[in-house]
């Protein structure tokens, strides 16, 4: 069973995860990265640790969209940020729907694996964000689909390039 944070909201919370973001977090560069820290992955796509580092979050004081999002807990707190950022910015309403973060599969029309593996990566089906949204995630060490080669402008990225 998949944990559950709720009520991440007070302003003292909030202080103390910005405080010590930098230790909880691992943005791994490469597969390489994400298998040592987190496990090789099954030919599924599923992985051997998953259960010691996914989590449910409840953002949904953020957006309503956002009740019940499954992600690798080292993202939590860069989302938590990048949420609490665009809703302070009046820019969440930017997000129209929430396609996932966790979701077992490779990257599209290839067998690689997708940073979606490890729960690494959000989608939006929003194919339109104002350079500003952007900015937001890229700020926090997010990159996104939007600039990539193999243009995704649907995706957001705490990992390597999809």
């Amino acid at each position: 069973m998949v944990p559950i944070i709720a009520g991440l909201v007070s302003p003292l919370t909030i202080k103390f995860f910005l405080s010590i973001s930098n230790i909880l977090t691992f943005r791994p560069a490469n597969m390489r990265e994400a298998e040592q820290r987190y496990g090789k992955l099954y030919r599924d796509y599923s992985w051997e640790h998953a259960d010691k580092f996914l989590v449910t979050a409840d953002l949904s004081m953020f957006h309503s969209l956002l009740d019940r999002v499954t992600v690798n807990r080292d993202i939590i707190i860069p989302l938590y940020i990048v949420m609490q950022t665009l809703h302070r910015e009046g820019l969440i309403d930017e997000i129209t729907e929430f396609k996932g973060c966790y979701n077992t599969r490779p990257v599209q029309g290839t067998n690689r694996p997708s940073v979606h593996a490890y729960g690494l990566g959000c989608d939006f089906d929003n194919n339109e964000f104002s350079p500003e949204f952007v900015k937001v995630w890229k700020d926090q060490g997010w990159t996104w689909g939007g600039d990539w080669k193999k243009y995704d402008p649907m995706h957001f990225s705490y990992a390597w390039e999809d």
